[in-house]
């Protein structure tokens, strides 16, 4: 803008034509500034938008550069630049090398650990403890979220360039090249892996030059065929087959050999061992599986256009090897693994945060900033039912703007809720997260909530007399029976009409 510095005419145009745009592309499903809007990563949306409007620059550009200037003050992320935008029709090239890591720096003023207690000693994750409340509010403004189901934008035409949508010929091109060095480097220092365990003159890494694309391809297969169906051990599936003995239905051996396998499956990298940050917060194990993390992430972002209805839960990923990131969740189907933080509805992960129980706050890995307006939900139509629901019942509006500090792992919720595309959700969670505080900052931030809850998570003397009777004979409970505590002007609403 420095060459309108004088001139506020024209510095005026610019900085309007860009807003233009800014909201047509939240409009329009026109390609591709729709696909601008449903990236959730500014960048993302910056490198569509200059394609977009690539014919418009002498208008546009000014705009553009006063708009990086103060995108780039605020420490956003890095611009994601050509090489990502030129792939937007490749579905077979659509990793970035510039992509960042889902997790930055958790902002302590939004973190307060009193009140909660840690679920296991050895672990960061905790739950809310706070004494029964004793009195209500005066007024109950119940939050409204409109139902709208997921859209699925349009998909590739078979199911291969689907799977090749989330792990494309590109990513695969470097493991190969990841692979191919972390071998060399291996046969160079006589080891089998990077505990430095000697290498056998006899050992098949010798004779091995590395993978190509196709066989990693073909690799994969075979691990989706071997979860699907089960055989004792591994070396099962190259048994030749014999009369009256079932065997896979598919004969693996003829597509690739057991030695073969065996090397790709212990040697393949899908990262570059060389950028691997030893000192970095983020243990290396989550270093290298980032790359196509996020690229899965920013993806299903393009594809999955979620809905008003979410979930958010621990979930566990299956991990037998030595990494000491593992957690054991008893309970879970999988009890030992990665645990990963999660926002997904009906069955599909939309995004997630690594769980990392060394850290001082575990799972918190955003940083989670003060809501624009406590009187309207994000991304909500102006005057729509979002409007003053941000008001908790009995709270004086002098506190409202105040950010809401909650223990480490219920700020998880806020933080996957505010990745999404910017709208209205209503966030259903279990009894680890939910408390009064979590609820308040959930509707500061534009969202409704629905949870079960323990009874020392502040809620109600009442109910919390009903909960720890719950199973007894005490209880006065029915099947499918709702109980609500009415404020003194009597007003109650049908459980299925609002959330808090």
């Amino acid at each position: 803008m420095q060459q309108f510095q004088h001139d506020i005419t024209m510095a005026d145009r610019s900085m309007t034509s860009w807003y233009k745009f800014d909201d047509y592309y939240k409009r329009t499903d026109d390609s591709p500034v729709y696909t601008a809007a449903i990236l959730p990563h500014p960048s993302l949306r910056r490198a569509h938008l200059d394609e977009a409007w690539k014919d418009q620059s002498h208008y546009i550009a000014p705009a553009i550069d006063t708009w990086s200037l103060t995108y780039n003050h605020l420490g956003q992320e890095p611009f994601i630049g050509e090489d990502y935008l030129l792939s937007a029709h490749k579905p077979q090239s659509r990793t970035s090398p510039h992509m960042t890591p889902v997790m930055t720096t958790v902002q302590a003023g939004f973190i307060k650990e009193d009140h909660s207690r840690r679920i296991h000693p050895n672990d960061p994750t905790r739950i809310a403890v706070f004494p029964a409340e004793t009195d209500r509010g005066t007024k109950f403004e119940p939050f409204l979220v409109e139902t709208r189901s997921f859209r699925i934008n349009k998909l590739p035409p078979t199911p291969l360039q689907l799977f090749q949508f989330f792990l494309p010929i590109s990513l695969v091109e470097k493991w190969v090249q990841y692979n191919k060095v972390w071998v060399t480097w291996l046969k160079e220092n006589g080891v089998i892996d990077s505990w430095r365990h000697p290498m056998k003159r006899t050992a098949s890494l010798r004779k091995w030059e590395g993978t190509s694309v196709a066989e990693v391809y073909v690799w994969l297969g075979i691990l989706i065929y071997m979860g699907i169906h089960k055989e004792r051990t591994t070396k099962s599936y190259w048994v030749t087959p014999q009369p009256g003995v079932q065997r896979p239905e598919h004969s693996i051996i003829k597509f690739m050999p057991y030695w073969k396998f065996q090397l790709i499956h212990r040697h393949l990298r899908p990262f570059d061992h060389s950028k691997i940050d030893e000192t970095a917060p983020l243990p290396k194990v989550f270093q290298a599986a980032d790359e196509w993390s996020d690229h899965i992430q920013a993806v299903s972002a393009e594809i999955f256009v979620p809905g008003s209805h979410l979930a958010v839960d621990e979930c566990m990923i299956r991990y037998t090897g030595r990494p000491n990131e593992t957690t054991l969740v008893k309970g879970k189907p999988d009890p030992l693994g990665f645990k990963i933080w999660v926002i997904a509805q009906q069955g599909f992960f939309i995004r997630w945060l690594w769980h990392i129980k060394e850290a001082k706050y575990g799972a918190v890995g955003v940083e989670l900033p003060p809501p624009k307006s406590s009187t309207q939900g994000r991304g909500g139509r102006r005057g729509g039912r979002g409007r003053g629901a941000a008001k908790a019942a009995g709270k004086k509006p002098a506190t409202e703007d105040k950010p809401i500090a909650l223990n480490s792992t219920q700020s998880v919720v806020v933080a996957l809720a505010d990745m999404l595309p910017k709208a209205t959700y209503h966030v259903f969670v279990d009894n680890l997260f939910s408390s009064s505080d979590l609820f308040r900052s959930l509707r500061k931030h534009g969202h409704g909530a629905t949870g079960t809850a323990r009874p020392n998570c502040g809620i109600h003397k009442e109910l919390q007399q009903d909960k720890k009777a719950d199973g007894g004979s005490k209880t006065s409970y029915e099947f499918n029976q709702v109980k609500v505590i009415p404020t003194p002007d009597n007003q109650v609403l049908a459980s299925d009409t609002f959330c808090m």
